[in-house]
Parts: structure tokens; C-alpha cells; sequence
């Protein structure tokens, strides 16, 4: 997204996370790089992270964690109600 595009829509929508694991568990499972952060460097930085046996481990076991929030059946429609109940408690929240 452009740099403009980005600035906008940040004035509009203020939430904490924007990748759906991190939103469902309300943490820092996968790292989130956005605009000038998006780097080759971050990116292998974050890659060579992640690849550590422990970070894999736990990176995992959170990722098992979003896979039992979003179930089996109706995965689209719950994770599209999860991410809308998100954005409207921290919009109240930082209100």
C-alpha cells in the first residue's frame, strides 16, 4: 500500500495488531513489518528468528492456539466476526 494510503487509513482504524494470528491471540506471535520496516534485512533478521528451535517451538504451539480458535467449520465467517469484535473493542478502548 502506498505510504499516503497507509497514513490515512491509520488515522482511521487503530488497532494493535494486523495479522490474523497475532489479533486472535493478542500478542506478538508472527512478526509484523509494515512500510519502511519491510526490508530484506528485517526480513532475514525475523526469518533467522524464527527458524531457532526454541522460537520454532513456541511459534508453533501458538499457531496450534489459532488453529483451535478457528475450528473446523465456518473458519471465514468466525474469523471475519473475530477481527470485526477486535477492532471495535480497541476502538472503544482508545476512546
Amino acid at each position: 500500500m502506498s505510504e499516503f494510503t497507509y497514513r490515512i487509513a491509520k488515522m482511521f482504524v487503530k488497532v494493535d495488531y494486523f495479522s490474523l494470528p497475532n489479533i486472535l491471540l493478542k500478542r506478538a506471535v508472527l512478526p509484523e513489518l509494515l512500510q519502511a520496516a519491510v526490508s530484506a534485512e528485517n526480513i532475514a533478521q525475523w526469518t533467522e528468528k524464527l527458524l531457532e528451535p526454541k522460537k520454532q517451538s513456541e511459534t508453533k504451539a501458538l499457531l496450534t492456539q489459532v488453529k483451535s480458535k478457528l475450528g473446523e467449520k465456518d473458519v471465514a465467517l468466525r474469523t471475519a466476526n473475530l477481527i470485526i469484535e477486535t477492532i471495535e473493542r480497541e476502538n472503544n478502548e482508545k476512546l
